[in-house]
């Protein structure tokens, strides 16, 4: 196993697979991907005033966020990753590290229920469901089922969600609408350009979807991760 830290010299570890299949994510030699971001998250989260917060992260890929609940531990998190060997890296990083308090799923979230292709490359952090893939040019098709967070958590009140889907993200939002004027949780979103291009929007469509269900823009932490809150 490797081992890994977050910020404050929070202990982790993956498994030796996790860094061969999800290099760019954990790499064995300059650390974990997004450290400013995953920071900036659960600085949000540990500072709240909620007692059990429940966290959604949507495109969990092997762990990188979902595996920080090990320091939340009265948290409940619901992670979602479409990709089967990811899913199994996630799921193996979870049980090295003794995480009783995350929920994994192995399907991904969109707008309806439905079946839909995601095209993989050899980086597997760049998975799409886009029909038109623009940051590789060979790639093998999966089918994976998406579920629409509106017919999950209904009746599960959501704190906050984490979403990093390659573009997927109007969709996400578009199932989510629902969840989001009930409960009103917090929004981590990945906003790139040309993921969202590939899937066949763009930035301002997403933003002015977020803000229409009365979200403002709080912070951009590292030029493509967004945080929002609700003004209402």
């Amino acid at each position: 196993m490797n081992r890994f830290l977050y910020h404050a010299n929070k202990e982790f570890y993956v498994t030796p697979d996790t860094i061969n299949f999800t290099p760019h994510t954990f790499d064995r030699y300059n650390g974990i991907w997004e450290k400013e971001s995953i920071e900036y998250f659960f600085n949000r989260v540990e500072s709240c005033d909620i007692t059990n917060p429940t966290i959604i992260d949507i495109g969990a890929q092997s762990g990188l966020y979902s595996l920080y609940a090990k320091f939340i531990p009265n948290s409940t998190f619901y992670s979602y990753e479409p990709l089967p060997l990811t899913f199994n890296l996630l799921k193996d990083n979870i049980e090295l590290n003794s995480i009783t308090n995350v929920n994994i799923y192995n399907h991904a979230i969109g707008k309806t229920n439905e079946m839909k292709v995601l095209h993989v490359p050899d980086h597997l952090g760049l998975n799409t469901f886009g029909d038109t893939p623009l940051r590789f040019d060979t790639w093998k098709d999966v089918n994976v089922q998406i579920k629409p967070l509106d017919e999950l958590f209904l009746d599960t009140p959501v704190h906050f969600i984490k979403c990093d889907t390659e573009g997927w993200e109007y969709n996400v939002i578009q199932g989510a609408q629902t969840v989001l004027q009930k409960w009103r949780p917090e929004l981590f979103i990945e906003v790139n350009d040309v993921n969202l291009k590939q899937c066949g929007t763009q930035k301002e469509d997403l933003l002015s979807l977020i803000h229409s269900l009365n979200y403002k823009l709080v912070n951009i932490i590292d030029t493509e991760n967004y945080h929002f809150v609700s003004t209402t």
